[in-house]
């Protein structure tokens, strides 16, 4: 079964629903880590889940196949939850061009598909027609666009390679020792124009294994330079399979009843 890392309100319950059907919970955070089975050294995630800003539901990111496991199990459990594939993805990077301004940033031709680039993260004054590099940063429910921005990343299991310099790391790696080897490491590994996160399952992480993984995203990054296939606009890299999903009134009730057979075992636990 795959690796999944889970954030948000509703953690506790898909915790339990999923350890229960054989799913392997990994980077918990503090909430959660009284009630993982089997807990361990930070691990790569296959798949990620987290809270929608509206809390009426959750966003799915990760390899295809896992995505579509995940939705049935959902789909089983949950007896109202609806489901959303975006049409662009999370991380999809795209060259664009700038089809109008509006007050709070601009709308984006990605090739039949428009987003909406914030002006926050424009990094400048766009004209109308300039092409511009951007990376889908957040999705949006069905008939909405999704955002947008100029600063790119290209994720791997243990860093993150970003266009924005500097060394950052995971707040998850609380030794300061390991930070600062961390924090070493990046600066060795990236150069001006280039910026590195590490990620929570690089604590401990060999270091030559680090340094390969940053190698192998610089290559991807240089690919970024290459024309779109499909032209201007066009897509430049995929993204990350994504699924939106919406809990109802049904499904959150289902939720509270998974969330209880953690909860209510840890609190007799704690009476004696």
């Amino acid at each position: 079964m795959p690796n999944i890392r889970l954030r948000g309100v509703y953690s506790l319950a898909l915790s339990a629903l999923l350890q229960e059907h054989g799913w392997k919970v990994v980077q918990p955070s503090e909430e959660l880590q009284a009630y993982i089975m089997g807990a361990s050294p930070p691990e790569p995630f296959d798949l990620q889940l987290y809270d929608r800003d509206d809390l009426q539901g959750v966003i799915v990111a990760g390899a295809d196949l896992y995505v579509k496991e995940l939705q049935k199990l959902l789909n089983e459990a949950l007896p109202d939850a609806l489901f959303y594939t975006p049409s662009v993805l999370l991380e999809a990077i795209y060259v664009g061009l700038v089809r109008r301004r509006r007050a709070s940033g601009y709308e984006i031709d990605l090739g039949g598909i428009t987003g909406f680039l914030p002006k926050n993260e424009a990094n400048g004054s766009l004209r109308s027609g300039e092409a511009r590099r951007v990376q889908v940063c957040d999705l949006a429910d069905a008939g909405e666009q999704a955002i947008l921005t100029s600063e790119l990343s290209i994720a791997g299991r243990f860093a993150v390679l970003s266009s924005r310099e500097g060394v950052g790391i995971s707040r998850e790696i609380k030794d300061l020792q390991e930070r600062e080897r961390l924090t070493q490491l990046g600066r060795r590994c990236v150069s001006q124009h280039w910026g590195v996160i590490w990620r929570t399952a690089a604590q401990g992480r060999d270091t030559e294994e680090l340094q390969r993984e940053i190698e192998s995203l610089k290559i991807v990054f240089a690919q970024l330079d290459d024309h779109p296939r499909d032209g201007i606009p066009g897509l430049l890299r995929p993204g990350t399979p994504t699924l939106i999903v919406k809990f109802s009134e049904g499904s959150r009730r289902a939720l509270d009843l998974w969330k209880s057979r953690f909860v209510a075992p840890i609190m007799r636990r704690t009476k004696h």
